[in-house]
């Protein structure tokens, strides 16, 4: 059961000047397009996740790691929605990393962030965790004696500090030391080895993790190909392209080609539903960059390599042409 938060904080005004990031929410406006898992699919997944923060289980992190694309800030984001949709108290915070966001692509104000979204419902970044994170979960009153409280971290390895990652990686390990209440730390990240080497200190008594890479080729393609299906039924609507459209091979080369990436099929929908071109060009197109090499990045990079070229206009000369293929790459 998740409890209601009540925070003592004896200085309410410093939490109202702190300096925090407004791009490192779920629900930012800078991340308002951000996606969330369609329906049927990652269930396996998602009901191991709420299973872990509505349970008893005693290792309050619980770390998603996976190589790009393989969906970590999708289900991050998932989860973050379901608990704040559930009860807006039951999702403590979120900060989700973002290489290039401005404020939220480093650490400095990490802390400050969760301690101001703990309130409303850069020092040292160690010094700040404790003084307004970890205190005012130590002086708060609960209401059920197994209240839970999930903070979701998303893309750790996007912190552009290796250093402030280990430091928040440690400071995650010892938060329970800090309250009697049984925090949750949901985080992902890719498998950098900045991030190894910081979970290497974390005790196993206190962490799960999951590889989402490793998940049987079978579930991943059968959630890809429900994504995928959903999609292109929804482009072929738009485009009155009857409901044959798209065939059921085509369906099936693309989760082919996708290669158990959702980064992947996410880009070939986009492009077809976005594309200069009819839908059912913008396919054939998509269907012709599958390559010989069956690795996953070959075949990113090759869709990525289609939406470059095709997103410069026919009407230049080839001169014109080839110097925008130039600042492309």
């Amino acid at each position: 059961m998740l409890g209601i938060l009540k925070l003592s904080i004896t200085t309410p005004l410093m939490i109202l000047r702190l300096v925090y990031s407004k791009n490192a929410r779920f629900n930012s406006n800078y991340r308002q397009h951000a996606q969330i898992c369609h329906k049927n699919t990652r269930t396996d997944l998602l009901r191991d996740i709420y299973n872990w923060v509505d349970g008893k289980d005693e290792r309050h992190i619980f770390w998603f790691k996976g190589l790009a694309g393989t969906g970590k800030s999708t289900i991050a984001q998932t989860v973050a929605k379901h608990y704040y949709d559930l009860d807006r108290r039951q999702l403590a915070a979120s900060f989700f990393f973002a290489r290039g966001g401005g404020d939220a692509s480093h650490a400095g104000l990490f802390a400050t962030s969760i301690a101001v979204q703990l309130a409303n419902d850069v020092p040292l970044l160690r010094d700040v965790w404790r003084q307004l994170v970890l205190q005012p979960f130590s002086s708060l009153e609960v209401t059920h004696s197994l209240s839970l409280y999930l903070i979701v971290i998303d893309a750790l390895d996007e912190c552009n500090s290796k250093n402030d990652i280990q430091t928040i990686l440690q400071l995650l390990s010892e938060a329970r030391q800090f309250t009697p209440l049984r925090l949750r730390f949901l985080l992902t990240s890719r498998p950098d080895t900045a991030i190894r080497r910081g979970f290497s200190a974390v005790p196993t008594v206190e962490r799960r993790d999951t590889v989402l890479h490793e998940i049987a080729p079978a579930v991943v393609d059968h959630d890809i190909a429900l994504y995928l299906n959903h999609e292109l039924a929804v482009i072929g609507r738009e485009q009155y392209l009857g409901p044959d459209w798209p065939t059921q091979w085509q369906v099936q080369q693309l989760v082919s080609q996708s290669s158990g990436l959702f980064i992947w099929a996410a880009t070939a929908c986009r492009f077809i539903c976005e594309g200069r071109n009819h839908a059912n060009e913008q396919l054939s197109k998509v269907l012709k960059t599958q390559t010989r090499d069956s690795a996953p990045e070959k075949e990113l990079d090759a869709i990525y390599t289609l939406v470059l070229m095709d997103s410069v206009p026919e009407n230049l000369s080839d001169e014109e042409k080839g110097i925008s293929y130039g600042l492309q790459y």
